[in-house]
């Protein structure tokens, strides 16, 4: 087993790269999350928060935006489980659609 300091020579540049990336990935759901709590009933409060968590799949090349429009419901539902349901359809649904227009139809499979 490698001791901390053995672990901390093995974190290369491509890791230290990758790491800043989430954090500051977390960073953008988490202000985005708060919006939605201050703004509960603003649907773009929730197609901004889609757009953070397109960014944060990305980073593990999980393609968020050609996902079905109920999945990107139940993931966005996973982080404000309390937005009540007209808003988090009424935002997912401006996000999908808008994504939806500009994706190249290769990409919806």
């Amino acid at each position: 087993m490698k001791g901390f300091s053995e672990a901390v020579r093995d974190f290369s540049v491509e890791d230290e790269i990758m790491f800043r990336l989430r954090m500051e990935a977390a960073g953008n759901i988490e202000r985005a999350r708060e919006r939605c709590r201050e703004q509960p009933d603003n649907i773009w409060a929730v197609y901004e928060l889609c757009k953070q968590l397109a960014d944060w799949y990305e980073l593990d090349n999980v393609n968020f935006k050609s996902m079905a429009k109920i999945s990107k419901k139940l993931k966005v539902y996973a982080f404000v489980p309390w937005i009540d349901y007209e808003t988090l359809e009424d935002g997912v649904y401006e996000y999908h659609e808008s994504v939806m227009e500009r994706m190249p139809a290769k990409n919806l499979g």
